[in-house]
């Protein structure tokens, strides 16, 4: 399997690219916006010490500040290669790491601090996943008909939520108060990245399991129950399909770049 690394104002959906555990698809779209800030890649680690394994990356280059598209490619490009040119001696979540704070810093210099992306990575190594994300890209697991979100959302409004907990308190009102509840609170081009929400731990998948990587302009407009109905699927590249049909169905006059990966797990059984 090649690998697919996809950055293009065009909407596309890419031909499935694996016949391992995981068989991938991903779609990409402009939406209505002027330029295409989203980026994504994935593709098998075969020829890599990380044998019987699968990677995918999306990133979604901040619009409201400088160099969207090139901090969502320099995100992509940094992730992707970390995993192409390791020689096997790093566990996964030490690699994927590394990988987002290399981006960090490769992005914060190429920028000089004005701009950034977030970030969600997913390895799948002998039917074991291990991710990491930064800022508020999506990365969710469907299994047995329901919908789970594995990653956290670094913004405002997430960390007063938990910070609203630690102190014995649940209110997510008061934690979407703010002025800016969506503001992100990290993002790779910040310098000096503080927070990654890593799997430190495998997490074991199931055949039949589908994990969906995505921007927020795939799972900021469609509910996750809309989301469901669309993983329900059998083929990824069918799924993207019937993703991309969903989100031009919500004809939203501000529609973000849109981008997602499907992974469908257990196809080689």
């Amino acid at each position: 399997m090649g690998w697919l690394f996809r950055h293009k104002k065009q909407n596309s959906a890419q031909e499935p690219a694996s016949q391992a555990y995981c068989c991938c698809a991903g779609l990409q779209g402009i939406g209505s916006r002027p330029e295409q800030q989203d980026a994504f890649a994935f593709g098998s680690l075969d020829k890599t010490p990380l044998h019987d394994g699968v990677f995918a990356v999306v990133a979604d280059g901040m619009g409201g500040m400088e160099g969207g598209a090139y901090a969502g490619q320099t995100a992509v490009a940094c992730l992707r290669d970390a995993f192409l040119e390791t020689n096997g001696n790093v566990p996964v979540p030490e690699l994927l790491e590394a990988a987002m704070r290399n981006a960090d810093e490769v992005i914060y210099h190429g920028l000089l601090g004005m701009g950034g992306s977030t970030a969600v990575a997913a390895a799948v190594v002998q039917k074991q996943l291990w991710f990491a994300g930064v800022g508020d890209s999506f990365l969710y697991l469907r299994r047995n008909e329901e919908l789970f979100r594995l990653n956290r959302a670094q913004n405002v409004a997430h960390d007063r939520y938990l910070e609203s907990i630690r102190r014995g308190e649940v209110s997510r009102t008061a934690a979407e108060a703010s002025s800016e509840p969506a503001a992100l609170s990290q993002f790779l081009g910040i310098g000096g990245l503080t927070d990654i929400d890593i799997s430190y731990q495998p997490f074991p998948l199931q055949d039949g399991d589908v994990l969906l990587l995505c921007s927020d302009g795939v799972a900021g407009v469609l509910t996750e129950e809309k989301l469901l109905s669309v993983l329900n699927g059998t083929d990824p590249q069918e799924m993207c399909n019937a993703l991309e049909r969903r989100i031009c169905d919500e004809k939203h006059p501000y529609q973000d770049n849109y981008t997602a990966i499907i992974l469908q797990c257990g196809v080689n059984q």
